[in-house]
C-alpha cells in the first residue's frame, strides 16, 4: 500500500489538524474492506482524549497523533497543505508514541 496522504486544515487561531470526517473518508478509501478494522485499531491506540473539540463535538485530530499511531501500525503517512507542500510533524509530541 502507498502512504496515506492527509491535507492539513490551518485555521487562524487554532492548531493544525486533520478534520475528523475527512480523516475517516481517507482511511476508508485507502483500506476499503479493512477500513473498519484499521479505524478500530487506530482509536484503540489513540483514544478519544486527544481530539480537538468545540464543546461536546469533536472536529479534528492532531497530525502528530495520526503520525504516531500509524507509525505504531507500520503505515506510512504524509501531510500536505492546500498547495500540496509537504509538512513534517514530530510524532514524539503525541502521547501515543
Amino acid at each position: 500500500m502507498s502512504k496515506l496522504v492527509f491535507t492539513i486544515q490551518s485555521i487562524k487561531g487554532m492548531p493544525d489538524h486533520v478534520e475528523s470526517n475527512y480523516f475517516r473518508q481517507t482511511v476508508r478509501k485507502a483500506f476499503k474492506d479493512d477500513a473498519d478494522l484499521t479505524l478500530k485499531k487506530f482509536w484503540k491506540i489513540l483514544g478519544p482524549s486527544t481530539m480537538l473539540r468545540l464543546g461536546e463535538k469533536s472536529f479534528g485530530i492532531y497530525p502528530w497523533d495520526i503520525a504516531a499511531v500509524f507509525h505504531r501500525m507500520d503505515i506510512e503517512v504524509q501531510f500536505i497543505d492546500i498547495s500540496n507542500n509537504n509538512i513534517k510533524y514530530d510524532r514524539s509530541l503525541s502521547g501515543a508514541f
